[in-house]
Order: C-alpha cells, then structure tokens, then sequence
C-alpha cells in the first residue's frame, strides 16, 4: 500500500525553493543593530512539463491521461461508448459481416494533452538587526495561479460528435426500426474512418440519403462533461485563480565570523573576506491551498509547517569577486489535505475515493554555490547552481489502495537548479557616505535542469526590491 500511496503527480513550485516564503538567502550579511530590511518583488513561474521516470520531459498529464482510453481504463467508456459499440456490430452483423468492430476501427486511442501552468507570486519580508551580529524577520507572500490549457484533444479516435441525431435517426429508421436508436446516438463514427465509411456505403445502397457524420474527433467539448460529475472533479480547462495568502516564515540570524566587522563588503586594501552566518527558520501553515480537486492540480504547495536551518558563507577576493556558499536542511510537517485516491494502473478506471490524506513532505538537503562579480561600484552579476537532495515522502489515507493524486513526487531523488543574477545596491556608496539611503534591487532566472519522476521542469522569472532603513545607531557599519 505504502509504495503505491508513493505514486504522486505535481510537485508546483517547489521546484525553484522549499517554500515561497522561505528562500534561500543570497549571502550571510548580518544587519547591524538598528538597520531593517523591507523586502517585496515578483516571482513568475512557468512549466509545461515534468521530469519522468527516464529523466526526459512529459506532459504533466501523463500519468492521468496516458496509453490508449478503453473500457478497462477509462470509466465513462462503458457509458458513453459500449452502447454505441454494441449497435455497431449488430448493425454490421446485419448489413456487412465482414465489417470488424474491434479495438483498431472503434477507439479513443491516447489523449493529445498540453498544460502550461503559471504562478504569481508577490513575497514580501521584514528584518531587523536588534543585537550586534543578530537579527531577526519575517516573510509571507500572496500568490495566483493560472493554467492555460493549449490541446486537449484525441487524434486516433474514430468516433465524433453526432451533427444531426434526428436526421441520421431518421435515415437509419428507413434501414429497421431497430436502427433509429444507433442513429440517434450521441457518437458515431467519423466520415474518415473505416467504420464511418463503411456506414455510409449501406445507407446509400439502401436508398437514404446520405447520413451526417462527424467530421472530427472527439475533444474537449465531449470530454470534460464526462469526468467532472463522474470523478468529483473540476474540468480540465484554462482558468485564473484568486489571489491567495501563502505561508508564513519566521527567522533567525546570527553572524558568526566576519573579517570585515558588520561592513557589507572588505576594505579597499583588503585582499580578502570572508564572513559566515546561520540562521533557523519556522515555516507557518498561513497558506491557503488552491482548489485540490482537479484531474490534473495546479500545485502550489501551501498550508505547509516546518522547521529549515541553514548555512551561508561568502568568501571575497578583493571587492569585485565574491563567493557564496549555503547549506540548508529542511524539514516539513504533517498536513491534512483531500484528494482523489483511485487505483494505480488506472486512474480513470474508477471515480475513485474523495479522501482526507495525511502527507508529510520527504525531507531535503540543499547546497548552493553561487559565484557574482561587481562590474560597477554598485552592480554584481552573478549564477547560482544548487543542488537539493530530497527523501521519500509518506501519504496515509483510509483507502486501503491506490494512488493520491496532486501532491508531488514523493521518491527521493536529486534535484539540480541554475540561475543568473544581475544586482543593483546602493549600499557600498552608503558606506562611503556617497548615498543618501540604502536599497537593493536584484533580478534573477532560475531554470530547473533535473528531478525525480512528477517534479515540474520549472522555470522562473524574480524581481525583489529591498530596502534598509536606520531606525537607531550610527551610519557607518
């Protein structure tokens, strides 16, 4: 049960940080007493795809809508399409035995499905340095999501929306009254396909007119009212959601060795730095997670609790050349969600069971080195390259087997993330006494290169505008 619970399908945003609200920090500066941080920006997140077993790209509905949709694995097959199967062959027994109505000339084939979803998200933070080498803040952000639905449709199908049912009725009922029901069916086969063709050829012989056939396949317009009442679920369509209020985290920092004293950067004459601080963190459940219960969730994870510490050190090389290097381990809490649980082959066999799940995020480990250089007194360009290795997660449900779908990947793996920096600040020519107040404004692109199966290949777009006000002690640090 508890390797199949494993089998999860979105991982959301996570992919770019643990949370929203807690991101990694850029360097180990400590705010000297007195000195706060006010701290909001932007952070656009895109992907149309996720990392699968193979480590290649997937649609992010594959592992709902993947291989061919038959009766074993598509529920409302037997509803909408065993009926008008079944006439088919008794139509063809009729008329035309040597008309085959099998698996090859009446099916659905595999659904031809691409999703781009998107997150806004504003983040906004406060910090405080209240004692010499110690400060303290808080983050929070407000997020919306959105999905656009590009294709959803099902190219291999044989069968199509029915353009005239009282005609074709009618024209059928000339053949037996037995038929008028197949023509009136709300499927039937497409005027390209063998069955389709071979329908029409005996209606012409028999002298009716020729029936209206659906020129196309079937596509969304039939699919979505099949498995929003049939699966409890919302519909597989482009949409925006309300803004949102996301978790909350509360930190902790403490410098624990600086060669510079609380300067942000060395002295003019100065060779080398080197400055080291910690800080611990706790994640606050202020989140309101987005609508759960969707074929294929939009997942930003929200409504999460935890503890993360973390280590940054910056090794300088004169004032122009910098180097970061952060450790941070996180560990998440327990939290109560519902989802859809349905059986692990087939997740459109059955409705499936709306369930309250207990999940718990697999812990996770992450290394960040990031090397920046500054072109001008105020400006630094920068990458990042980071590395997060996460382990198994655990799902508890009531159902006593199947998979939960919407949480995210849950075997352990090793994510690999890479990003650009460009920074302004005004903080060096604070120092000399050559800016009247200091602010910060970075904008950075991270891109997620690798994952375990469900995580999504991510990429995001962050603008952060940081201001740091002297509410007591002296200018200079």
């Amino acid at each position: 049960m508890r390797a199949r619970l494993r089998t999860l399908l979105l991982l959301g945003t996570m992919a770019l940080a643990p949370t929203g609200a807690a991101a990694q920090a850029l360097d180990a500066y400590v705010q000297p007493p007195g000195m706060a941080r006010l701290e909001f920006g932007g952070v656009f997140t895109a992907y149309d795809a996720r990392f699968g077993a193979d480590g290649k790209r997937v649609s992010l509905a594959s592992d709902v809508l993947s291989g061919p949709l038959t009766a074993e694995s598509f529920a409302p097959y037997s509803d909408q399409l065993s009926g008008l199967q079944t006439g088919l062959r008794d139509f063809f027994g009729s008329f035309d035995p040597s008309v085959a109505v099998d698996s090859e000339s009446f099916r659905l084939g595999t659904p031809d499905v691409r999703i781009y979803d998107h997150f806004v998200r504003v983040p906004m933070g406060f910090s405080l340095g209240i004692l010499p080498h110690v400060q303290i803040g808080a983050r929070t952000e407000f997020v919306k999501g959105g999905r656009l639905v590009e294709r959803l449709g099902f190219p291999e199908a044989t069968v199509g929306a029915n353009p005239d049912a009282a005609g074709n009725s009618a024209k059928l009922e000339k053949l037996g009254a037995q038929w008028a029901d197949l023509g009136a069916s709300t499927l039937l086969p497409t005027d390209s396909s063998t069955l389709g063709q071979a329908l029409q050829r005996i209606a012409v012989a028999h002298g009716t007119d020729s029936l209206a056939l659906p020129d196309s396949p079937v596509g969304e317009a039939w699919f979505t009212p099949l498995v929003q009442p049939d699966f409890g679920v919302y519909p597989l369509a482009s949409g925006l959601e309300d803004w949102r209020l996301g978790d909350t985290e509360l930190n902790a920092r403490v410098l624990l060795l600086s060669t510079m004293g609380q300067r942000g950067f060395p002295g003019d004459s100065a060779l080398f730095g080197l400055r080291s601080s910690v800080e611990a963190s706790l994640l606050l459940p202020t989140g309101k997670e987005p609508d759960s219960l969707l074929l294929v969730p939009v997942a930003v994870p929200q409504g999460r609790s935890g503890y993360s510490v973390a280590s940054v050190t910056d090794i300088f090389v004169g004032r122009h050349a910098w180097l970061t290097l952060a450790a941070r381990y996180d560990l998440p809490g327990t939290q109560s969600l519902r989802r859809r649980v349905v059986p692990g082959s087939f997740p459109l066999a059955v409705a499936g069971v709306i369930d309250t799940v207990q999940f718990t995020p697999g812990r996770a480990l992450s290394l960040t080195i990031a090397p920046r250089l500054r072109v001008a007194e105020a400006i630094a360009l920068g990458a990042r390259y980071g590395v997060t290795r996460t382990s198994d997660a655990t799902v508890r449900a009531r159902t006593a087997d199947g998979i939960v779908t919407g949480l995210g990947a849950t075997e352990a793996g090793t994510i690999q993330r890479f990003g650009l920096r460009l920074s302004y600040s005004s903080l060096p020519g604070y120092v000399r006494g050559e800016a009247s107040f200091p602010a910060e404004f970075v904008l950075s692109y991270d891109r997620v290169l690798s994952g375990p199966p469900g995580l999504p290949a991510a990429s995001g777009l962050t603008a952060q505008v940081s201001l740091l006000p002297r509410f007591w002690g002296g200018k200079k640090r």
